[in-house]
This record gives structure tokens, sequence and C-alpha cells, in this order.
């Protein structure tokens, strides 16, 4: 054998060796938690082994070294480090202490996962992210409800879009604990015991991962009997502007309840029901006999799989399990640890402000982190404060062209004079797509409250009408709209933070039909969000929107070439610039806060004629951009499609589902017949080329 050959085989016959050595555990702190919830789990995890356990009491130690079988006891840290080949260590003491025995274990070395909550005080914390940030190892708070089943499940549902724009999210926690044999530091605040701060964190921290937004003002109460904070009471304001309210006890029965509530839809969690997730439209009663079934239907379904969930211990319990798995798999290299030392920390900050609400009686305000993209903003309290426009340019261009629709323009361009962002800071491009009657005395009155240019050309169509405003904006990003849109007063707060966290990404916000009566805008706005929804990840990521309500820094959007001028055909032009931005290898988000209403009107003739063109334009879409249309079709799959049809009896009920249910199929075989036509279009061989009759962006053919 080649000796460079064999040199090569024993060494990856040693790095196999390394893969699979077991990765060796010191926990430090036997208490309740330690015995009924970290050791169990971390026994079913294979390629772990708990080596030693430390703690002052050596009898308790020692009692639960024997009741799991771990080789080696100690009563310190010190001690428990100098454990031969030791790998990793758990912080399980009162939260008082986690700062220096975090700092200890990070500089000997050690991989650390540190319970939560993280520390008592926002300094102990900064030193914790201060010494993972020099250290080569992982640092993970052991924030285990974000790896509760229905919790993860939650977040997807609502980072799809699924609620609509959040409004207000209800949290309860209550858990009976006896006064008999209770730990003396869970008695008193300072050290970290009571509702307030041992069991409200780990809420304040499902808020932030739930709805990807920090808390930024809180105000706490409590009361006090034989413990402090035995009960407590908390309101807060995110930085998206959702409001919270939040119950906490240790005196009443076990219950772990979240209640989000949506522009579209409420979801309820139950933490402690293995079919504990509720989702129901602001269409439905609750106690419809439709929905009743319904409840009924899904917890036979969830039986089997909710029997084996209750062997593992509940999905309570079998988040532990969850957690630790991923610190392994961060300490191995699989993945990032999640969350962060930076949650651990953004989640202390708003435990202390709670606690100093309830020392002070007055809400408290909690400072912004520093944003990921640097940008000439300032950002206070949520609110976009305005900069030197000599020396800064402008954040937003917001583009909306129009056609013949003087009312609705007007209409538009009212709700963006009550924006929540500062005049100085964003303009209005509208361009007029070749409409007979001028737009100045519409557009006059509102110069006093926008920065409005106005721009004229021959009719062109809406993707020609769009791109001249691209080209002509000065904003560093560029937001879209129609001139039958109404945006929400934070529309453009809430872009420019999803912008801010997703730094070079598009953003997709929700469009939601204006008028709920006309069945038939409410059929075609369904359809829309379904496209968005169904192409939808985990994380938030789509592969489409429309251009109604889409947003990009405007740098991008001209390297990728913008919208297509000569694209005549509505519902393919959004298809494309979505494809084509992300086969740049740029990514499509979806922000819920960043909501629009929709007001666009349908005679039945006018519905047909408009997913008949939809149609059109996506099969054209198919044929020019075949190269890539694949990857971004997620949406194309029989069950997805199985789930368009249900939509309507799932969310409606009686004969409005009926209506819906119709006007559905009606839309789709409207689509199917504009695909078939041009297609029959596309084949026809041709010597000039092909003339598109009527309005490019008439009546029936905008979004």
């Amino acid at each position: 054998m080649n000796p460079s050959v064999a040199q090569k085989t024993v060494a990856e016959a040693d790095q196999s060796t390394i893969t699979l050595r077991p990765i060796q555990i010191g926990i430090v702190g036997c208490g309740e938690v330690t015995r009924a919830k970290h050791l169990p789990k971390l026994m079913m995890i294979k390629g772990v082994k708990v080596v030693v356990v430390a703690d002052l009491n050596q009898a308790r130690c020692r009692e639960v070294a024997a009741a799991f079988a771990i080789p080696l006891t100690c009563s310190t840290m010190e001690e428990l480090l100098q454990t031969p080949g030791l790998d990793a260590v758990a912080i399980c003491t009162p939260p008082a202490t986690h700062a220096d025995l975090v700092i200890a274990a990070l500089r000997a070395g050690k991989h650390v996962w540190v319970d939560f909550p993280l520390a008592l005080s926002e300094e102990d914390a900064l030193r914790m992210v201060r010494e993972a940030t020099n250290a080569s190892t992982v640092l993970m708070p052991g924030m285990h409800m974000r790896f509760h089943r229905l919790f993860s499940r939650a977040r997807r549902v609502i980072q799809r879009g699924e609620l609509g724009r959040i409004e207000s999210v209800r949290v309860i926690w209550h858990g009976p604990r006896s006064d008999q044999q209770i730990a003396a530091w869970k008695t008193c605040r300072a050290s970290g015991g009571g509702s307030l701060v041992e069991i409200a964190s780990h809420h304040l921290d499902l808020l932030r991962f739930l709805l990807d937004s920090e808390i930024a003002e809180i105000f706490a109460i409590s009361n006090n009997d034989l413990r402090e904070d035995e009960n407590a009471s908390v309101s807060a304001r995110m930085s998206n502007g959702v409001i919270v309210s939040g119950e906490f006890s240790e005196r009443s029965p076990h219950e772990i309840q979240i209640v989000v509530s949506g522009s579209a839809a409420i979801l309820t969690i139950d933490g402690l029901k293995f079919e504990g997730f509720y989702q129901r439209s602001i269409r439905q009663r609750p106690g419809s006999p439709n929905y009743r079934l319904r409840d009924l239907w899904n917890f036979l379904c969830r039986l089997p799989g909710g029997l084996k969930i209750m062997r593992g211990g509940g999905d309570y319990h079998l988040s532990y399990f969850h957690a630790w798995s991923a610190f392994v798999d961060a300490i191995r290299g699989s993945n990032a640890p999640r969350p962060s030392i930076e949650d651990g920390l953004r989640t202390t900050q708003a435990v202390c402000a709670a606690i100093r609400s309830r020392e002070l009686y007055t809400a408290v305000t909690i400072p912004a982190p520093q944003p990921s993209l640097a940008l000439t903003v300032s950002t206070v309290d949520g609110i976009n404060q305005s900069t030197d426009p000599e020396t800064h340019p402008l954040i937003f261009s917001v583009v909306a062209p129009t056609y013949k629709q003087k009312d609705q323009i007007r209409g538009l361009l009212e709700s963006l004079a009550l924006q929540r962002f500062s005049l100085n800071d964003f303009e209005v491009i509208v361009v007029d797509d070749g409409g007979r009657e001028p737009l100045d005395a519409v557009i006059g009155p509102l110069r006093d409250r926008l920065q409005i240019r106005l721009l004229r050309q021959p009719n062109g169509g809406c993707a020609n009408a769009r791109q001249a405003g691209i080209e002509s904006a000065q904003g560093q990003f560029l937001a879209f709209t129609d001139d039958d849109c109404r945006p929400s007063p934070g529309w453009l707060e809430s872009l420019l933070m999803a912008l801010l966290r997703h730094p070079g990404s598009a953003i997709i916000g929700p469009t939601l039909n204006g008028l709920q009566k006309d069945l038939r805008a409410e059929t075609t706005q369904l359809i829309v969000n379904w496209l968005v929804q169904s192409g939808a990840d985990d994380e938030g990521g789509v592969s489409f929107g429309p251009t109604c309500n889409f947003a990009g820094p405007r740098a991008t959007l001209l390297q990728v070439g913008g919208l297509e001028k000569t694209w005549r055909i509505a519902g393919g032009e959004d298809r494309d610039l979505c494809a084509r931005w992300q086969e740049a290898g740029h990514t499509l988000y979806f922000a819920t806060q960043a909501q629009v209403l929709h007001d666009h009107p349908l005679t039945t003739r006018q519905f047909l004629r408009q997913h008949f063109q939809y149609g059109r334009g996506a099969r054209k879409f198919r044929s020019d951009r075949a190269d890539v249309t694949s990857r971004f079709r997620r949406h194309e799959k029989i069950a997805n499609y199985v789930h368009l049809l249900l939509l309507p009896w799932q969310n409606y009920e009686g004969m409005i589902a009926v209506k819906m249910a119709w006007y559905l199929l009606l839309a789709q075989l409207s689509t199917i017949a504009g695909m078939l036509i041009e297609s029959f279009q596309f084949r026809r061989p041709s010597t000039a080329p092909t003339v598109l009759t009527g309005p490019a962006n008439g009546e029936g053919e905008r979004r």
C-alpha cells in the first residue's frame, strides 16, 4: 500500500473514532430540575455520557449519581473541571450563581449549557456574552420551551402568515408549588425564585421566538404571601407593535397556554395537551357545530401519535430532550447553537425590566438592540426619526402605478400620509400609466403631507410603470404597492424592521381583502395568499409574493433587472421578478406586520377575466423562464391543491363556504382556460410578434 494512502486511512480512522466518542458531560447542581427533567432526557440521547455530578449537598449528589449510574461525584466546580476527558458542563444551579460558574467553565475550554433564566442582572448576562465571544466552545442557554413541538409549530404558522397581521398575544403559565420541601432560593426574587423570574422568563423568551420581535416596553405587578411573587401579571408591547398580556402563578392548577390573535385567524396552543393546537379563522364561530366537529376530528387523528408522546412524558418533558439534542449537535458542529447567548441576554433584559417595573409600579422601556445593517437610520422606541436629507439618503421610495383610478390613488396617498414614519425619510412615486385625466388635482393637496413625485408615460402595463418608478427612485429601499391598496400605519416601519433583520433580502407583507362582503374579491385574495403561504418554509422564507406588498434594496433590484418592461399580461410579472431574485442568490422573507388592505371590487365578468389573465401570465412565465421555474414552485404539489380546495370549508361557514367554494372552482377553471389559450398562442408559428389586445393593466388585469 502507498504510505501516503496508509497515513490517510489511519487519519480517517482516527477522525471516525473522535466523531464516535461519546460526549462526556458534567452537571453542576442536583436539584429537582436535574433529577426529574434533565437527566432522564440526557440518558435518551445517543453518543452522550454523564460522567460526573457536583453539588454542595453531597448526600443529594450521591443519591442522584446512584439513581442514574453516574460514576463520579464532587462538591465544587473546581473539582468537576478536573474530570479527565470532560467535554461539556451543564450549569443547573440557582440563577444568581450562573455567571461565575459559566465563565469558569468557558475558561477551562468546556462547552456549556446554562439553565434558564440566564442571570438576574444585565451585567452578569453581559459578562457571559463577552466571555462566550472570546471562547472557542459552545455556550447555549437552556430555553427548552423553544423546542416544545407545539410552540415550534406555532412559530411556523406565524412566520408563514397564516394568522395575518398579529394583533395581540395572551400567555398563561400556572403551576402549583407546595410550601413543603421547597428550596430556599425559590422563595425569593433576589435569588431567582418566584413566578415573575423563574416562570415568566420562559414565556418572555417564547414571545420573542414566536413573533420574531423584541420586547420594547413592559409593566409588571405581583403579590407576595409565604413566598415572593407567588402570582404575577405582565403587560408588554413588542417592537413590532403587538400587545401582550400574561399571567403567572405558583398557586393554580397546571396550565401552559398561549393565544395568538391575528387579523385572519386566532391560534390557541395548550402546551400540556398533545392535540393542544387550535387554529380558527376569524370568520368561524367557536361554538358552531362545524368547528366542534373539526375539534373532535383533530383529537381522533392525533390520538395515535399522542399516545406515543404521552409515553415519552408529554411535549413539555420532551422539549428538554430536543433542547439537549440541539446542544449536542452544536458541540459536534452540525449546527450553530440555537438559541444563542444573545437571545439569553435579550430575555434577561426583559426580566430585569419587569422586576424594575414591579418595584417602581410603572412601565419600563427596554432599549432596542443595534441593527445588524449599518444604515443612516436612527430608531427610537420603534419609530423612525428623521435625519438630515442633505447628508443622508431617503430610506424608502414607495412606487405606485395607476391607470384611470383617480379615487383609488387618492385613498392610497391618504393612507401613506398616516404612516408612522418621518416625512423626510420616504418619498412616494406615482406612475400615471397613460390615464386620460391628469392627477395633479389629486396629488396637489397632499404635497404638504408627503414627498410626492408624479411620472407620466404612455400606457405600457403595470410592470412597465413599476420599472419606471424603480429607475427614478432615490431611496435606499423600494416598497411597491397598488393604487387600490391601503397600507396600515405601521407598514413602512414593519418593512424596515424586517429588512434590517434580513440584510440583502426582499420582504413580502400580507395582503388582506378590504371588501369582505365581496366574495369574488375574497376568493381572489384567498388564492393569492395561498400561493404565498404554500411556498413558505419554516423560518418565514417564501418563494413568491405579489408586488402589491413588496420591498427590497433598490441597488439589488436594479442588479437583478427589476421588472420586465415588456411584460403586459397580469399575473406573471410578480413570479418572474421573484424567480430572478432567487436565481441571483437572494432570499424572500414574509413580514406578518407589514399589512395592506386590498380594495378591488369585482363583478363576475371581471372575476373570470382576471383569473383567465392570471392563467395566461402563469403559462407565459413557465414558457419564458423554464430554466428556473421548477426550483421556485414549491406550491405545485397535489396535496397543496387539495388544501386549496378545502380552504373555503376550513375558513368559512354555511352558505358563505358554499359560495366561496363555487367561486374558487370558477377561478381555477378560468385559470386553466387562460393557460390553455396562452399555450396555443405560444406554440402557433408566427412571423410577426404577438400583439396582445385590450388595455395593458385594465380593471380585469389589475391586482
